[in-house]
């Protein structure tokens, strides 16, 4: 994890910057398109009743303008409240991690759903910080959440040391195919001693798992892909994550009964393939 970095705020660089912010929108319109620029970091604004999307606009700034670093390019810390549909109650907010390449996927802190007061900050006396304090308090709670999803991120998902290399080190021929676990393996030798099975994470809309990610080997992604296909739940993210890459996942019917319903696909990725039989009930 220390290898990898962490999100940083600058906190100098932060309240320069916001107190900058508010001198622009004391002189902007109140209807003006820009949510920062309708805010007003005053002693009137606070965290937890901001009802016009100031914050996630706050923070994605924030990260464009290098208030807050992170450690990969691409991967950014998001804002959102949950709410009731039909009374529009704000129920609590969370921090998500986006990655925006090659395709946009959101992971969630698992039950991070957190009631709306915990955005405000509060000095000795038990007063909420307002204003500019409450927007800084605001940006130092999105750094730890951010850091907490990527020490996740990193327990379920293999760093670049034990993922498996494109190209062998210990000299096996790029064709050579073993089979581990019922998993297809290009490039390497059963012998070989950087053989390893990859680990990936994946979105599952059917899984038990309250974040809605799944973690395992392309068998296990094959697994669940069968029962989702099976079940005509929704199903699992044709993409696929390990620490360092992302794969997308191809597909090819290779076989198909009609008359038993059997189906076999084929899933892969590059390096790694697996067949996958699906019944019908």
């Amino acid at each position: 994890m220390e290898a990898l970095g962490q999100y940083r705020l600058d906190a100098g660089k932060a309240r320069t910057w916001l107190d900058a912010v508010t001198a622009a929108a004391a002189a902007a319109d109140l209807e003006h398109p820009d949510a920062l620029l309708r805010a007003r970091f005053d002693e009137e604004w606070q965290a937890s009743e901001d009802m016009h999307g100031t914050i996630a606009a706050l923070l994605a700034r924030a990260q464009a303008t290098g208030v807050i670093t992170g450690p990969l390019a691409g991967v950014f810390v998001e804002y959102e409240t949950l709410g009731d549909l039909f009374t529009l109650q704000r129920l609590g907010f969370r921090f998500l991690l986006r990655f925006q390449d090659p395709e946009p996927v959101a992971f969630a802190l698992v039950g991070a759903v957190t009631d709306m007061t915990l955005l405000d900050a509060r000095g000795t006396g038990g007063q909420i910080a307002t204003g500019v304090d409450g927007a800084l308090h605001v940006l130092e709670l999105a750094v730890q959440a951010g850091n907490q999803m990527l020490g996740q991120l990193a327990r379920y998902t293999a760093t670049p040391a034990t993922a498996a290399p494109a190209r062998c080190e210990r000299g096996c021929p790029p064709d050579a195919q073993t089979r581990v676990g019922g998993i297809l393996l290009t490039g390497h030798r059963l012998q070989c001693g950087a053989l390893r099975l990859r680990q990936y994470v994946w979105q599952d809309a059917a899984g038990l798992a309250a974040d809605g990610m799944a973690v395992g080997d392309l068998a296990d992604y094959g697994a669940a892909f069968a029962e989702t296909y099976r079940h005509g739940r929704p199903g699992v993210s044709t993409q696929i994550r390990t620490w360092d890459a992302a794969y997308q996942v191809e597909t090819d019917v290779v076989f198909r009964d009609e008359e038993s319903g059997q189906l076999q696909v084929r899933l892969a990725v590059p390096g790694e393939e697996v067949i996958v039989d699906i019944y019908d009930d």
